[in-house]
């Protein structure tokens, strides 16, 4: 029962984001989301790795919503309103420029970055994968990594950021870094919720590239609505096999590849399904990716 309710707290946090227009409901949403996944990753409380994963993810959180809401101050400092409409309105003629400004969107990068599993700020994330319960991984990969991401895409819109060519290079970096290493890293996995932790990496690299060229008009918000879907499904999917081979009566997940070696031969269903959500995964065919 108290897994349920912190699951519905989370998903309360995630509805206040998708109706966020200013900076204070935007903090409050990410807190709602973050505070329950505390509990919810340290769940399975007498298997070593997931408590581990627990009081890291905790420790890490904390600091990154310290450097949210102190980005958060500065940005207020500088600009005299939170309100997503009020900073478009305001943040004009230069003022992007402004030292305190650029410290302030700095500060909120690297927070966002973390929630956002975005390299340099995504250590936490294949050791909390692999700690966490699986239907918790799949919540962390899913509904609250959208959620955050889509009132950073709202937060763009309706605020000029990306017209500051410093924090576009940032944005760029962060997202080649993000793509590269994330890809890399999965090749060398013998942990399936290790690999879907780093494929989701790479996946928030190429969002943050259309992010950056939602803000120059070089892309519709359609295709970024495409790429966001094909994510939720194959997260949801691969997710959910490891999940359905996973039984909370016989201790850890199913989470070595090892474990689904001649999966088709005894659960061909199964074997399907995560075929078809890797497939996704790795943006193929072209209708789940960004290039159509």
């Amino acid at each position: 029962m108290s897994s349920n309710l912190l699951v519905l707290i989370a998903a309360l946090g995630g509805i206040l984001l998708a109706n966020a227009n200013h900076l204070a409901s935007l903090f409050l949403g990410i807190e709602l989301i973050s505070l329950p996944l505390f509990g919810l990753v340290g769940y399975a409380f007498r298997q070593k790795r997931s408590l581990e994963a627990s009081i890291k993810y905790t420790i890490l959180s904390a600091a990154a919503s310290s450097f949210l809401l102190f980005g958060m101050a500065l940005v207020y400092a500088q600009s005299g309103d939170l309100s997503f409409v009020a900073l478009g309105k305001n943040l004009g003629d230069g003022m992007l420029n402004e030292p305190l400004l650029l410290a302030g969107f700095g500060l909120m990068i690297v927070g966002l970055g973390f929630k956002l599993s975005l390299v340099p700020f995504h250590l936490w994330t294949p050791d909390v994968y692999q700690g966490a319960p699986a239907p918790v991984s799949t919540f962390l990969a899913t509904a609250s990594k959208i959620a955050i991401f889509g009132v950073v895409m709202r937060l763009f819109l309706y605020a000029p950021v990306g017209d500051s060519e410093a924090i576009r290079v940032v944005l760029a970096i962060i997202a080649f870094a993000s793509i590269i290493f994330g890809n890399l890293m999965a090749l060398s996995q013998t942990n399936i919720k290790r690999l879907l932790g780093y494929s989701s990496i790479s996946h928030l690299g190429y969002l943050l590239v259309a992010l950056i060229a939602l803000q120059t008009g070089e892309m519709s918000m359609e295709a970024v609505g495409v790429y966001l879907a094909g994510y939720l499904f194959s997260s949801l999917g691969a997710f959910g096999v490891v999940s359905l081979m996973s039984s909370p009566y016989r201790g850890p997940d199913a989470d070595s590849l090892f474990s689904y070696r001649g999966l088709f031969w005894h659960r061909p269903i199964l074997a399907a399904v995560m075929t078809v959500m890797m497939l996704v995964s790795g943006r193929y065919p072209d209708d789940a990716g960004l290039y159509r």
